[in-house]
């Protein structure tokens, strides 16, 4: 069998991402893995329901463990995107609870559970200015007319009457292509798309 050399990614229990690492290559190696565990006694080989199961945890984790990477840069701002983040990653877990395969249970455990870790998020005022003043964002994770409300009295209140704020304004998204699903930031088109 001719592949390249790759190797399986261990576990290690600190960092979440290692475990998507380890799901994903796995399922890169599955033939060799496969092939392997057939040859050695005493070890079970892996079902095609936990493969499966695998595969959905992985394309679940996919996307958190791109917001993750976007969040970890340490060569440009990361915390405007702390919200926007926030909300396509809660977007794209919900398409992926409202299916009804094994993706359905394990989206939905995250969503609640990233819910709990990290309540108020969007009322940080020190991250919504933050994404505020960012011209990619401005208001677009604010759909509701009391959250807008909210951001305005926000910036205004930074502003303390030196710079005059115009909060009647909706943004506009500059991104392009059409809607990426594959992408976490996919969402985020959409919410522009709506508040136009």
């Amino acid at each position: 069998m001719q592949l390249n050399s790759l190797e399986v990614v261990q576990d290690v229990p600190t960092r979440w991402n290692s475990e998507h690492q380890m799901m994903t290559r796995m399922l890169k190696l599955r033939k060799p893995i496969t092939m392997e565990l057939l040859e050695c006694d005493g070890l079970d080989n892996l079902t095609a329901a936990e493969w499966k199961l695998m595969t959905a945890a992985a394309e679940v984790l996919d996307q958190l463990a791109q917001a993750t990477t976007e969040l970890s840069g340490d060569k440009y701002p990361t915390l405007s995107q702390v919200i926007p983040l926030f909300e396509c990653t809660g977007i794209v877990l919900a398409r992926h609870a409202a299916q009804s395969d094994e993706s359905s249970a394990i989206a939905s455990s995250l969503a609640r559970s990233i819910k709990a870790r990290f309540p108020g998020v969007k009322t940080s005022e020190d991250t919504a200015l933050a994404m505020l003043l960012d011209p990619r964002f401005k208001d677009a994770c604010y759909t509701e007319r009391a959250e807008k409300k909210w951001a305005c009295a926000v910036l205004t209140k930074a502003a303390e009457g030196t710079v005059q704020v115009v909060c009647g304004k909706t943004s506009s998204w500059s991104g392009t292509g059409s809607q990426d699903t594959s992408s976490v930031w996919g969402p985020l088109k959409t919410l522009h798309q709506m508040i136009l």
